[in-house]
């Protein structure tokens, strides 16, 4: 059985492509037609690179060989979305395939960029827990590095655009003025130009380059859509969403 065919969306895409052809071969031809350009589509974006390669124009910029020779700064501000809250966990959290956030981080720590990591991301929604997602976190990320190394927690917020707001009142409480924001790759130009919009200097830093990753792969050509690429696609969409209304709310430039 071909890979692709071991998860419901490649079944589905082939039982779309059989009902086309029975529908095109019969006088209902303009649903067959209407049918096929859906495949075509679904294909197009979880079977080519086409995903990838969306959300490498957002992430190209933006990798450590792109990036200019950073100097210190007051503080290094890693978002949230990589990890939350988790009774389950041994560790009290859990992580997802952002956590290169965390893990660049620790690396800029260790690059003694600055003694200051400050934590992004919320309180669940859903769920009993009350806990800040960066509160999970901090005891294990405590461990982890230099003990003249402070780990703050920005105040719980939802969105990059409340991440900005409540990082700028806790910047000018300490008197800090330039940033290194750690973010994913594809995310780090809508999150820059908030944080640009709330007076603070930023020197951005790119990490979790999937679209970058998933080009580089040797099967980039899989016909039958599969999850992964799909999920790509829908990065890239929700980005430039959240471009456009980042713009209308004017939130950034």
């Amino acid at each position: 059985m071909p890979r692709a065919l071991e998860n419901p969306l490649g079944w589905c895409w082939l039982i779309m492509g059989v009902l086309t052809v029975v529908l095109c071969r019969r006088p209902t031809r303009r649903c067959g037609a209407i049918l096929a350009c859906l495949c075509i589509v679904l294909t197009a974006f979880g079977g080519t690179p086409l995903s990838a390669w969306l959300l490498s124009t957002l992430e190209r910029s933006h990798t450590w060989t792109a990036a200019g020779r950073l100097g210190q700064v007051d503080a290094i501000v890693v978002l949230g979305g990589s990890y939350s809250v988790s009774a389950d966990e041994p560790a009290g959290f859990k992580v997802n395939s952002s956590f290169d956030r965390i893990t660049t981080g620790l690396a800029l720590v260790d690059l003694g960029l600055s003694t200051n990591l400050v934590l992004g991301g919320g309180i669940p929604v859903e769920g009993t827990s009350s806990m800040h997602d960066g509160e999970a976190l901090r005891p294990w990320l405590g461990k982890r590095v230099p003990a003249s190394t402070r780990v703050l927690v920005i105040e719980s917020s939802t969105t990059t655009r409340e991440e900005a707001v409540h990082f700028a009142t806790m910047a000018t409480g300490k008197g800090w003025h330039r940033i290194a924001l750690v973010t994913s790759g594809s995310h780090l130009p809508r999150a820059v130009a908030v944080f640009e919009g709330q007076g603070i200097e930023v020197e951005p830093i790119g990490c979790a380059f999937e679209g970058l990753t998933r080009l580089s792969s040797a099967n980039r050509w899989t016909l039958v859509p599969n999850p992964g690429d799909l999920r790509l696609s829908g990065m890239w969409f929700h980005e430039m969403m959240g471009r456009l209304y980042y713009r209308l709310r004017g939130w950034s430039n």
